[in-house]
């Protein structure tokens, strides 16, 4: 630090007679001293929180609060040895006192004696030797293994009931050791899906496994939309997946040959119809269309005004059981012979098909709805060169492009169209059969395979047969044709059919004509090929005349409708395709608890028992069936499940 010395000697100044220039005090003098009380000042430190740099001398610190000597190096000499407890005095538990290491150390030593433990096995030990407190049933099963008791050992043995007791424990634990081995054999594995006590169980492609579900492909019972003594035509039906409602469209012959629709409500394999309602005061042709617009909530019907001959649509609005239309629109103010339609979900559009003008041209035209109204872009001629009345319309959601198909002579061919707006181009034709044109084809696309299915009639041959078409672009290729096993529909072809999405199978309702009846059969598409279950027959001779299909996500079935031909009735039924999770390698075996998803789960496999059935018969080999459930005959695929051996038991075969 440094200290204040005064410069100019003021009281010598003073002492000057007047006069004297020397008697003046100069600004210089006044810089000089006040430069040296600013030099004296800047180097003090302050009373309060002082901060101190380099090497600083103190005689002595007394403080209050607290002193921080934060990079402070103090030795030990300079310690108050009054501070600190060396080895030869006495370290207590107090917090004024630093202890050497030393003290630490005597300290402990003193406070905790020398604890040695002792594992001598080299010495004879003998029952003599371990006190009776230290031989417990635990510590003899811990080492039961190396226990090795001869016969000779144990005669003339005298047992006090004490010593029995213990024998007794060591016996009963060794037998609950022995109960704890499985020798059922088994599998662990993640769940894919709850597991009850006692399902049959398949392993899934990535190591989980799943109970087995599956259903037994059946017809619900008819239900009449319509009967009042004049037989019903010109059938269609949609699903309203909005009001989750099904919606069928026919002409009520019974009624003026009016157009007329009509709401129902699936519940299980049941179907309930609202009122019927007509959406034309006169006569309407065959065949009607109905779609369901997604994009607006809305049904469209499309159909041929029996008055005019003009082709015409109208949009209908359900709510709970009933319907109510707007006003129809025309889109072809000429000859319109049929009408059919399909919902392009890829632009919103509907799209009508149907042959038109004098020369039955195959046409298309796209609309738009909007509210309760529909309206039409240009009518666009599919192909000039042809005449027919063999027509069919489908969509590819994949690709996004409507699939038609026509007559062409003797042969029967199918294009591929684009929506744009409100208009629609096709590409070059494709041939699906040729020497022979198809009668009636339909089209299902397959959302799983992403796949159009094509079912039609080769009349040449007296079959029935079916391809499968990728959509690339404009254009469509087919696989090889595959006989379905049943004959020919005849020209009328009364055939129908939809894409099952829950079980990712096409299905196709249609009617032998000789002998006439009727009959549902599915079929799975791999690659360019389908392979097709058996065919359910629904029984009696009547036809599916003018029938239409649509699938109910909500129940999961497909809606059946037609006209019976002997009741003159409109009828409509669910139908509900049989699959299954089962295959022919992929069971293993038995759930042995109740497991939840995602949970390990064991699975009693080949050559273990399962004791959580019921109802079985010893002696009886079991099959697992479609559903997972047992059986005593095989199902498709034929699994061999187990011998039962009590009514609750059953050896895991597979």
């Amino acid at each position: 630090m440094t200290n204040y010395v005064k410069f100019t000697n003021f009281t010598v100044k003073d002492s000057l007679p007047t006069g004297d220039t020397n008697k003046v005090i100069r600004g210089a003098e006044f810089d000089t001293e006040f430069n040296a009380i600013a030099t004296a000042v800047a180097t003090k430190s302050n009373s309060a929180s002082p901060t101190f740099t380099g090497t600083a001398t103190f005689d002595g610190i007394t403080a209050t609060g607290t002193v921080n000597l934060s990079g402070l190096s103090v030795t030990f000499s300079q310690l108050d040895a009054g501070a600190v407890t060396l080895s030869s005095e006495t370290f207590s538990d107090v917090d004024n006192q630093i202890p050497t290491n030393a003290a630490v150390i005597d300290y402990v030593a003193g406070a905790i004696p020398g604890i040695a433990e002792v594992n001598d096995l080299t010495a004879v030990v003998t029952w003599a030797d371990v006190p009776d407190a230290n031989i417990t049933q635990s510590s003899v099963t811990q080492h039961q293994a190396a226990l090795s008791i001869a016969a000779s050992q144990l005669s003339d043995v005298t047992a006090t009931a004490t010593e029995l007791n213990y024998v007794d424990g060591v016996t009963s634990n060794i037998q609950t050791q022995i109960d704890n081995i499985n020798p059922s054999p088994i599998h662990t594995a993640t769940a894919s899906g709850t597991l009850a006590n006692g399902d049959t169980v398949i392993v899934n492609s990535d190591g989980t496994v799943s109970a087995i579900t599956g259903a037994t492909q059946s017809a619900g019972s008819d239900a009449t939309y319509v009967n009042n003594g004049t037989r019903p035509s010109s059938t269609s039906v949609t699903y309203d997946t909005n009001e989750n409602k099904v919606v069928v469209v026919y002409k009520d012959d019974g009624n003026s040959d009016y157009g007329t629709a009509i709401v129902g409500s699936v519940s299980g394999s049941t179907i309930t119809f609202g009122t019927a309602v007509a959406f034309t005061s006169v006569g309407i042709g065959n065949p009607t269309s109905a779609v369901f617009d997604s994009s607006n909530n809305k049904v469209v019907i499309t159909y041929k005004n029996g008055t005019t001959g003009y082709g015409e649509s109208i949009v209908g609005t359900v709510s709970g059981t009933s319907i109510s239309f707007g006003t129809a629109v025309v889109w072809n103010s000429g000859p319109t012979y049929s009408a059919l339609s399909v919902f392009d979900s890829t632009n919103n559009k509907v799209v009508v098909y149907s042959p038109m003008t004098a020369g039955i041209k195959p046409h298309a035209v796209v609309g738009t709805v909007s509210g309760t109204s529909i309206s039409f872009g240009s009518i666009v001629q599919v192909d000039a060169s042809v005449t027919t009345d063999s027509m069919s319309i489908g969509f590819d959601a994949n690709a996004g492009k409507v699939v038609v198909s026509y007559r062409d002579s003797s042969t029967t061919e199918v294009r591929v169209g684009t929506v744009s707006g409100t208009s629609i181009s096709f590409g070059t034709a494709t041939v699906l059969i040729s020497g022979n044109y198809a009668p009636w084809v339909v089209p299902i696309f397959d959302s799983s395979n992403n796949k159009m299915v094509l079912f039609y009639d080769n009349q040449a041959q007296s079959r029935t047969e079916v391809k499968v078409g990728t959509v690339s672009g404009t254009n469509i290729t087919f696989g090889s044709a595959v006989e379905t096993g049943f004959a020919s529909l005849g020209a009328d072809g009364y055939a129908t059919g939809v894409f099952d999405s829950l079980r990712n199978k096409v299905v196709l309702a249609y009617t032998l004509q000789s002998p006439q009846s009727r009959y549902i059969v599915s079929g799975t598409v791999d690659g360019t090929s389908v392979t097709l279950d058996s065919p359910l027959s629904i029984g009696g001779y009547t036809a599916f005349l003018f029938s239409g299909s649509v699938f109910d996500p909500d129940s999961n079935q497909t809606i059946i409708s037609y006209v019976d031909d002997d009741t003159d009735t409109g009828e409509a039924f669910a139908f509900t395709t049989g699959f299954t999770t089962l295959t022919s390698e992929n069971y293993i075996g038995i759930s042995n608890a109740a497991y939840a998803d995602a949970a390990t789960a064991t699975i009693q496999i080949v050559g273990s028992v399962d004791d959580a059935q019921s109802g079985l018969t010893a002696g009886q080999a079991y099959y697992v069936q479609n559903d997972g459930s047992l059986g005593t005959s095989a199902s498709a695929p034929s699994v061999f499940a187990g011998t039962a051996v009590s009514a609750t038991e059953l050896i895991v075969k597979g």
